[in-house]
């Protein structure tokens, strides 16, 4: 058995895990709910989803599994959390790693394990969701990428739990009529209003909490063409669908809004110093992913995109400081090429 090494930012890992106060609280319906859809979907006697701390492994929410905490130096998950990608173990026996743990020569005789590393708000991991069965076997692309759902679906909740709800805070203040104001009714996105609303309270937030604040602007390249070429139906179907892809690419306390002709604003609170590197190129690769068929035309969808981030505990720029740069970040990549991104950090 080879007992996992420290991930070198492990002083700061366990800062920010123990500043999320989930350590050794009660059951959570929404994450026993995640752990059963785990269970049932791959087939497998045990899930969980656990965190790790400085001496052990502490399990949140289990199925299959007893334990409630683990020697985190006899830990798989202890592995886990010092890549960035699933850990995959077909058969722990042929493992060296493994194949003398007492939880693969004992009950619950492990013989296969796969967990992902879990990312809270600022980018640490600080835990996994894993399944484990008693025979060999491995994960297809399919339940790979099913496993990775699942992966989001948890640091969602965990981000939620972490972070204030500006959006929320936002639609609580307004009535239902003013509510319909504020949103884009052909997009389903905020309007431009709402947006830079939305952006100066984050800015606020962020200010105030010395947190980390990043926002990006995307220009969709060659959207004149496209509605000088097309109808105006088609130009609008392809606004549409940029706005839905770009949605599917952030989480849910992100925000998204119209900002105006073919750009939108999104707004990332707390993205954490990891988080900021991946951001802008999970959005293009949502972009890119595939052309829009319409009309018996087949559309690419390109865009240009400028990013700044913000670490308020260095500056204290203003919201039109941060909307200066997303506008130079943009020129930037518009001028270096199709599909580009530019990113400007503040201070």
């Amino acid at each position: 058995m080879v007992a996992p090494t420290l991930p070198t930012n492990e002083t700061e890992r366990l800062a920010s895990l123990y500043q999320m106060h989930l350590l050794d609280t009660p059951a959570d319906a929404t994450f026993d709910r995640i752990v059963r859809l785990a269970r049932q979907h791959f087939h497998v006697p045990m899930a969980f989803i656990s965190l790790i701390d400085s001496e052990r492994q502490w399990f949140k929410s289990t199925l299959g599994f007893k334990l409630r905490t683990w020697p985190r130096n006899q830990s798989f998950c202890g592995h886990t959390i010092l890549q960035q990608q699933t850990l995959i173990i077909p058969d722990t026996l042929n493992d060296e790693r493994f194949a003398k743990n007492p939880l693969v020569t004992g009950p619950p005789d492990i013989r296969f394990y796969a967990g992902h590393p879990l990312l809270n708000h600022e980018g640490y991991a600080v835990g996994t969701l894993a399944l484990l069965d008693i025979v060999p076997r491995d994960l297809s692309l399919e339940e790979l990428q099913s496993l990775h759902d699942l992966v989001d679906w948890v640091e969602t909740e965990l981000w939620v739990r972490d972070l204030a709800h500006t959006q929320r805070d936002l639609l609580a203040e307004l009535d239902e009529i003013r509510r319909e104001s504020y949103i884009d009714p052909m997009l389903r996105t905020w309007n431009h209003h709402a947006i830079e609303d939305i952006l100066q309270r984050e800015v606020a937030k962020a200010s105030r909490d010395q947190r980390t604040l990043a926002a990006m602007l995307v220009n969709f390249d060659q959207f004149d063409v496209i509605r000088a070429q097309y109808d105006a139906a088609v130009a609008e179907a392809v606004l549409f669908e940029a706005a839905d892809r770009i949605r599917h690419a952030i989480r849910s306390y992100d925000a998204i809004g119209h900002w105006q002709g073919a750009q939108f604003l999104v707004i990332f609170p707390s993205p954490g110093g990891e988080r900021v590197k991946a951001i802008g190129e999970k959005v293009r690769n949502q972009l890119l992913s595939r052309p829009l068929e319409i009309d018996q035309s087949t559309i690419p969808l390109h865009a240009s995109m400028g990013l700044v981030a913000v670490d308020f505990q260095h500056g204290q720029p203003t919201c039109n400081n941060i909307l200066d740069k997303l506008q130079l970040a943009l020129r930037q990549a518009q001028r270096t090429g199709p599909d580009q991104i530019i990113r400007i950090d503040l201070p």
